[in-house]
């Protein structure tokens, strides 16, 4: 349970990871095409860039502001480059030196609502959507193949053959692996993320039961539930 809860979780993360930035982006494009339609474009000077690490430690990376000035309409205008929060690493504020020009895009309502075209942060924008993707689709491949395991489990309990068959040994690879034996064949557990070693010792278990396709023997589903709910007690 708790597994399939850390991967609809995170499942839903990365949905919502690149769902968000995307929108983000979205956005800013918008933004700035609108302001271009309009004529609302202009050339901004960076007037300084402050270390704003007081407070903040030496080893925080982001902590240096950026600040410009512009012109509309003959009105000059001061701002915080990203917003008031916004701070930058020291190498991304390289691409920022005192008294460079930069483009911005300006609400013509409100000049003090501006974007810039940032090639870094959209590059970076980008990584995390492709970052949140892989987490999105990481999880929901995992959520699948879990819902398929249990509604196997399901059918085989329901309509399976069931025998017992005795534990034989316990491997230990990313987890553990039951296997156990039936008139000569063999049936492996599924990875259980516990003990199970100490687990059947401790509660001196010598079978398992396991529950076999009627029409295909070779799908079957090797029943730890007892034996898991025992341990948690």
């Amino acid at each position: 349970m708790l597994l399939v809860i850390i991967a609809v979780f995170f499942t839903l993360g990365g949905l919502g990871l690149s769902l968000g930035v995307y929108v983000n982006m979205r956005k800013k494009e918008a933004f700035i095409n609108r302001a271009k339609t309009s004529g609302a474009v202009t050339n901004a000077e960076i007037t300084s860039v402050v270390d704003v690490r007081d407070g903040m430690g030496k080893s925080s990376a982001a902590r240096y502001a950026v600040f410009i000035r512009y012109r509309v309409n003959n009105e000059e205008y001061e701002s915080r480059l990203g917003g008031e929060d916004k701070l930058f690493t020291k190498g991304y504020t390289e691409g920022y030196p005192e008294g460079g020009k930069i483009t911005i895009y300006y609400d013509p309502d409100n000049p003090n609502r501006f974007v810039h075209d940032d090639s870094v942060a959209k590059k970076y924008m980008m990584i995390a959507v492709a970052a949140g993707l892989i987490i999105f689709l990481a999880a929901a491949i995992s959520l699948a193949i879990m819902t398929v395991n249990y509604t196997t489990a399901k059918r085989l309990v329901n309509d399976g053959q069931q025998v017992m068959a005795d534990i034989r040994d316990v491997t230990f690879s990313n987890g553990c692996i039951i296997i156990c034996e039936w008139q000569g064949r063999h049936f492996k557990s599924r990875t259980l993320n516990v003990d199970a070693a100490a687990g059947i010792k401790r509660l001196g278990l010598k079978q398992l039961p396991v529950y076999i396709d009627r029409n295909n023997p070779d799908k079957y589903y090797v029943d730890t539930s007892q034996l898991l709910k025992a341990l948690q007690e």
